[in-house]
């Protein structure tokens, strides 16, 4: 069923790499809020850090995200491994921290969904199951190219070294990507498919949802990121100390 794979998800392997790893799904970080509780407008991401939001907003926990989401805005490379340039978006991250009540690295939407938030730094896909339980609460940041970059990320399926069933897990994979099934989990879970076959048999629900309404420019726009190797201890040094105040 690899055959059903869009290439755009695939072209960044290496051939070598192709033969171990499937794409699974896709998404990517967006701002949301409520549109009937959210006390200002959010029009740039700077918006964030209004004290009139103060406990207001719920937040996703990665911390290589949060950071290259920051230093993309700042005007850095979201990717950067310089000390000063994960310095300069800690700060901006602690001006951050009394706006937000919530961390939570699982299911965000919760804390939109039950009134305890009502603005969210969220994943796509869970954002898009809020938005099919409570149709026309909430909407999508519209921020400007230069204002926000978009980080897309990509999970994948693959077979760990010395699996006991290989076969069976390869069965499984092919599986998941048999059109009808991905069709079914895109409607339970819906972030961006890396099965167009399947994209085409989902739900009118899932092909109407509007989180990912993303412009070619903002596209063109996006990263992704990339391993940080030795420097995801200093991201942890900075991330620990945002958290900690």
């Amino acid at each position: 069923n690899f055959k059903y794979i869009n290439k755009s998800f695939t072209n960044y392997f290496d051939e070598e790499d192709s033969d171990y790893v499937v794409p699974y799904m896709s998404g990517t970080t967006v701002v949301a809020y409520n549109k009937k509780t959210c006390p200002i407008e959010i029009k740039s991401f700077d918006d964030l850090l209004d004290p009139a939001l103060e406990g207001q907003i719920v937040s996703i926990t990665s911390s290589q995200t949060m950071i290259a989401m920051v230093m993309a805005h700042l005007g850095l490379d979201p990717n950067s491994k310089e000390e000063k340039d994960v310095k300069q978006a800690t700060e901006w991250l602690k001006k951050l921290k009394p706006n937000i009540k919530v961390f939570d690295g699982d299911a965000p939407r919760k804390s939109l969904l039950n009134g305890e938030c009502s603005v969210a730094i969220i994943y796509g896909g869970d954002l898009a199951i809020a938005m099919n339980e409570q149709p026309d609460t909430f909407e999508v940041a519209d921020f400007k190219v230069d204002d926000f970059r978009y980080g897309i990320g990509e999970t994948t399926l693959a077979v760990p070294t010395g699996a006991a069933h290989k076969k069976e897990a390869e069965m499984f994979i092919n599986y998941i990507h048999e059109p009808k099934v991905m069709a079914m989990i895109l409607d339970k879970y819906p972030y961006i498919s890396t099965n167009d076959a399947a994209k085409e048999l989902a739900s009118d629900e899932y092909k109407a949802l509007s989180v990912y309404d993303i412009s070619q420019e903002k596209l063109d726009n996006a990263y992704s990121l990339e391993d940080l190797g030795d420097a995801a201890a200093l991201y942890d040094q900075y991330w620990s100390e945002f958290m900690s105040q």
